[in-house]
């Protein structure tokens, strides 16, 4: 009779934990996120660079050298880095210089996701600008592009081109 108790008792047990696990299991389910901009998700989200998307959502595209970054007064964790543009592929072509907020705590340290620009780089930049109007880069990471001394475009997710050859691809996406 014990062992025919126990047996219930089994029975019973796994009975719950599978009604239990049935019940409960929709809570330990992923969260499914609707975004109606690609490019919401800018620093939390690296995919494969899309040129057409980064190129229609920016507001500006320019090729230029980081001239200085700076401490922003009464911010903290905000940085400005200067850019002199060399060439503006989307946007006003006047530009001659832009202003990039970044966030990081210190010209040498950065938070993770966020992308940091360095004094003397020579950039690719798919900007757009936050709630305050200030400039951004787009996508995190994948927003900036480093121009070797032999014009390649080294760029997150890992690709390298030419330069001619992205700014092409950007100017057929527009």
């Amino acid at each position: 009779m014990k062992n025919r108790s126990k047996s219930y008792l089994l029975v019973f047990s796994l009975l719950g934990v599978l009604i239990f696990g049935s019940l409960f299991a929709k809570f330990f389910e992923p969260e499914t996120i609707e975004v109606s901009d690609p490019i919401d998700l800018v620093s939390s989200l690296v995919v494969a660079p899309d040129i057409s998307i980064y190129s229609e959502t920016a507001i500006i595209i320019i090729v230029g050298e980081v001239s200085e970054v700076i401490d922003r007064p009464n911010a903290n964790n905000v940085l400005d880095a200067k850019i002199e543009v060399d060439e503006v592929l989307k946007g006003d072509p006047d530009i001659n210089s832009v202003t990039v907020m970044m966030i990081g705590t210190s010209k040498n340290e950065w938070i993770e996701d966020s992308v940091m620009l360095t004094q003397g780089e020579k950039v690719l930049l798919f900007l757009g600008t936050n709630g305050e109007g200030d400039y951004v880069v787009l996508g995190g990471a994948v927003g900036k592009a480093l121009i070797d001394e032999n014009n390649n475009v080294i760029g997150e997710p890992v690709f390298t081109m030419p330069l001619e050859e992205l700014k092409a691809k950007i100017k057929d996406a527009l």
